[in-house]
């Protein structure tokens, strides 16, 4: 080896994965694909630039909207970064089995590849009090996801507005897409 080899090996640490202690379903990308479109790279704040990940589900925020999914799985508490979410979520590989240590984790996918990430401090708001309450929630009207699938296009910034029972791609119904 030469001087700058066995340099560089020193200064760069082992990329080992953390041991398995779970096993995994593509449950979890269904969530994370829930979630990715929330968090946003480079954000100030961790929780707005990652997904939460805990048992059962996974949660993201941006600070207007949240969204909470079902993964089913019984994990630690952690916030990954979006960029790994994305890639995790991408993968077409089943996922099998997830490490953990503390500062990192690791996803396993069933032809023994994985994706292992360092986890930002775990600084997500206590969202709880917000979603855990009694509500009247009412049944969508038919052709709700297609009507709004119809409308983003003709969008500003990602925003519908609902206006004399239509939905409205701005806040004046006479100027808008509906």
């Amino acid at each position: 080896r030469s001087f700058v080899q066995a340099r560089c090996a020193s200064a760069l640490p082992g990329i080992e994965p953390d041991p398995p202690v779970a096993n995994l379903t593509d449950d979890l990308k269904r969530a994370l694909n829930a979630c990715i479109p929330l968090a946003v790279d480079g954000a100030a704040e961790p929780f707005l630039a990652g997904v939460l990940i805990k048992a059962n589900v996974a949660a993201s925020t941006n600070r207007s909207v949240m969204v909470e999914s079902w993964h089913g799985i019984d994990l630690p508490e952690f916030l990954i970064p979006r960029v790994s979410a994305k890639a995790i979520a991408a993968s077409t590989k089943p996922l099998v089995k997830f490490g953990y240590s503390g500062r990192s984790a690791t996803f396993y996918f069933a032809d023994d590849s994985f994706v292992k990430t360092l986890l930002f401090d775990n600084l997500f708001p206590n969202y709880g009090k917000v979603l855990d309450v009694e509500s009247n929630a009412m049944p969508l009207p038919g052709g709700f996801y297609e009507a709004l699938e119809a409308v983003t296009p003709f969008c500003e910034d990602n925003r519908i507005f609902f206006i004399d029972g239509k939905m409205c791609s701005r806040y004046n119904a006479v100027d808008s897409s509906t």
